[in-house]
């Protein structure tokens, strides 16, 4: 007879309990398995009740078989040690490890460990399960238990959230914003908001400036030619301001007639009656008309308008360019009535 049919009896209970600590194990990850699942979907918008049961009742199913099959199922020496364990002095896992000897000893001995394991009832095996298993195993379900309370709890608003609890205690950085003002002292308007309050690294808003009869726009104080700017990633206060220039200087002189001087193309021009003309103090008598425009034109000193030196009309032009470039990059931003005023401004220019 060999041991596995001694031990035949004793399998039951020896089965009985492998499957108790293959639960217990399950069990273990199973809870661990939830409380994650619990935990992740109280900051979610979801309702995690049923969720985190699913996931328990899965995680069992499908682990218990696992460690039963890969640890804790019933083998011939597993029963040996238990049985010895009862204080049968390691007879049974000698009798097991000499099973396929022959010898006169091992005969001997395998009859006394059949007549001591024939006193053995099989109401004096008890189950044996660690008491350290079924206490990770509880304190975890009790936690996996909790977690998942809440979770369906604040699912339901009567506790608060995990991101909402975040937020009370970890509150955001209050925002911060800067000013950007613009500024015209004469000479122009603006179409836009000259005083704007801005979001740390957002942009400040479109704003175009537009020249008074009788003046031009020369450029923005930190070197900007574009009378429409835009300015972007604020990070600090800023402060701009708008260069007009008069179109015309006034001329100092007397005479109740046409000055004479230079036509703009240089040459001499007539006219009638006498007067002090910006050249000299030459007066002409006669009839006709210039070849060119009267006195005043772009070589005259007073005309020299920007930086004193250059005649507005020789940048008019580039400016009107980009002027043309800004309204179609930022054409779609503006309203009917802001692309009127620019189309007019560039119309009367």
């Amino acid at each position: 007879m060999t041991p596995q049919n001694h031990f035949e009896k004793y399998q039951p209970k020896f089965r009985q309990e492998a499957w108790i600590k293959s639960f217990l194990s399950a069990l273990t990850v199973g809870a661990a398995i939830t409380f994650a699942v619990a935990l992740i979907t109280w900051f979610m918008p979801v309702n995690g009740l049923w969720i985190s049961l699913a996931t328990l009742v899965v995680s069992i199913a499908v682990a218990m078989p696992l460690y039963y099959a890969k640890k804790y199922k019933p083998t011939v020496m597993m029963g040996a040690r238990r049985l010895d364990s009862m204080g049968l002095e390691e007879r049974m896992i000698t009798m097991v490890e000499f099973e396929e000897n022959d010898s006169c000893m091992a005969q001997i001995q395998r009859r006394d460990a059949q007549r001591v394991l024939s006193e053995v009832e099989l109401s004096q095996v008890h189950l044996k399960v660690a008491r350290k298993m079924i206490a990770i195993a509880v304190v975890l379900a009790v936690v996996a238990a909790a977690m998942t309370t809440v979770t369906a709890l604040s699912t339901y608003g009567f506790v608060k959230s995990g991101d909402q609890l975040l937020e009370e205690l970890l509150p955001d950085e209050p925002d911060v914003y800067y000013t950007v003002t613009y500024i015209i002292e004469e000479g122009g308007y603006f179409e836009g908001d000259e005083l704007q309050l801005v979001l740390s690294g957002e942009n400040a808003d479109p704003i175009l400036v537009i020249a008074e009869d009788g003046y031009a726009f020369v450029e923005w104080d930190d070197g900007n030619p574009d009378p429409a700017r835009e300015d972007t990633a604020v990070t600090r206060d800023l402060t701009f301001t708008a260069v007009f220039a008069p179109l015309d200087a006034e001329m100092d002189g007397d005479g109740d007639g046409s000055d004479s001087g230079e036509a703009m193309d240089g040459e001499p021009g007539q006219g009638e009656g006498d007067g002090d003309s910006p050249e000299g103090d030459e007066s002409q008598d006669g009839d006709g008309e210039q070849p060119g425009d009267s006195g005043g034109g772009k070589y005259e000193e007073w005309n020299q308008i920007i930086n004193g030196e250059t005649y507005y009309r020789e940048f008019l032009e580039a400016y009107k360019e980009r002027l043309l470039e800004q309204l179609e990059k930022h054409g779609d931003e503006l309203t009917e009535d802001e692309r009127a005023i620019i189309e007019a401004y560039i119309n009367l220019v």
